[in-house]
C-alpha cells in the first residue's frame, strides 16, 4: 500500500464512504482499508448503516421510527408479521434491525408457543381419534424399546416415604416373596409378588389426576390381561393405617 493509496483512502473516507465502498472502488481488500483507517483512528466516530456510506454523527433512518408504540402493539399479542402489516409504511427489514439491537424486545420461543395456543386453540388440539392413534403408536414403540420408557430413564430408584412405610410393614409381618420396582413390559410394579402374580401399587397424589387415572386404568388392564392381579393403596391409607393395608393384602393373597 503506497502513500498515495493511503491518501486516497482518507480522502474518500472524508467524503462519507464506508470502508466497504472504498475497498470496492479501489479494488482493495476491506480488511486492508479498515486497517489503515483504524491505525489513524479515522473510524472511531463513524457509523455504517448498511447502505455503503458513512457519516460523522449520522443518524440511522430506523432510529426515527416510534419503536415505543410498536413495542406496545407487539406486547398486546401481535406477531412480527402482523406488525409488518399494521405498520405497512415501515420497511420490513427495520423490524429485524431493531430486534438484533434489542430496541424491539421480542418473545422467547416458549412464550410464542403459549401465545399461539391461546390465539389459535383449534390448530393445536388433536381430535380424540388422533390422540388415540398417537397413544397406540407410542405404546407400541415403548413395548419394542422398553429402555426408552421415561420412568426408567429418569426415575432415581429411591422409595417414597409411603413405600418405605409399606415395605417395613411387610417385613415386620414376615411377608416375603416380593420384589420392589419390578419391571414388567413397559411398566414397573411398586411391590411385585412374582410367584403369585400380584402387583401392589402405592399411589401418591398425582394418581388423582384425570390423565394419570386413564394411564393407571390402561396399565391395570394390560397387567390383568397378562395374568396379574392389581391392588392399589393410596399414600394416605398407608400413612394413616398401614396395618389395615397389610390385612387387605393378606386377604388378597389367599383368594
Amino acid at each position: 500500500m503506497t502513500d498515495k493509496d493511503i491518501n486516497v483512502i482518507f480522502d474518500l473516507h472524508k467524503k462519507g464512504l464506508s470502508s466497504y465502498s472504498i475497498a470496492k472502488q479501489l479494488n482493495k481488500k476491506r480488511t486492508t482499508v479498515s486497517y489503515w483507517l483504524q491505525k489513524y483512528k479515522c473510524e472511531s466516530n463513524f457509523k455504517s448503516f448498511g447502505n455503503g456510506y458513512s457519516s460523522r454523527n449520522k443518524k440511522s433512518k430506523y432510529e426515527d421510527i416510534d419503536w415505543d408504540t410498536i413495542q406496545v402493539k407487539y406486547n398486546s399479542g401481535l406477531s412480527i408479521r402482523e406488525l409488518m402489516k399494521h405498520f405497512s409504511d415501515i420497511p420490513k427489514n427495520s423490524f429485524e434491525w431493531a430486534r438484533k439491537r434489542g430496541i424491539l424486545k421480542t418473545r422467547t420461543r416458549s412464550e410464542s408457543c403459549k401465545l399461539a395456543h391461546k390465539k389459535f386453540p383449534k390448530l393445536h388440539q388433536h381430535s380424540s381419534e388422533i390422540r388415540d392413534k398417537i397413544s397406540k403408536k407410542l405404546i407400541e414403540y415403548l413395548n419394542n424399546n422398553p429402555d426408552e420408557v421415561p420412568y426408567r430413564k429418569f426415575h432415581n430408584g429411591e422409595k417414597s416415604y409411603p413405600e418405605m412405610v409399606f415395605e417395613n410393614a411387610l417385613i415386620s409381618n414376615k411377608i416375603y416373596g416380593w420384589e420392589y420396582d419390578y419391571p414388567n413390559g413397559i411398566y414397573n410394579y411398586d411391590f411385585a409378588f412374582i410367584d403369585l402374580k400380584i402387583d401392589v401399587e402405592i399411589d401418591g397424589g398425582t394418581h388423582l389426576q384425570d390423565d394419570v387415572i386413564k394411564k393407571d386404568k390402561r396399565r391395570d388392564e394390560w397387567s390383568i390381561s397378562n395374568g396379574w392381579q392389581v391392588i392399589r393403596f393410596t399414600a394416605k391409607e398407608v400413612k394413616s393405617d398401614v396395618n389395615q393395608c397389610i390385612s387387605k393384602l393378606k386377604e388378597f393373597m389367599t383368594t
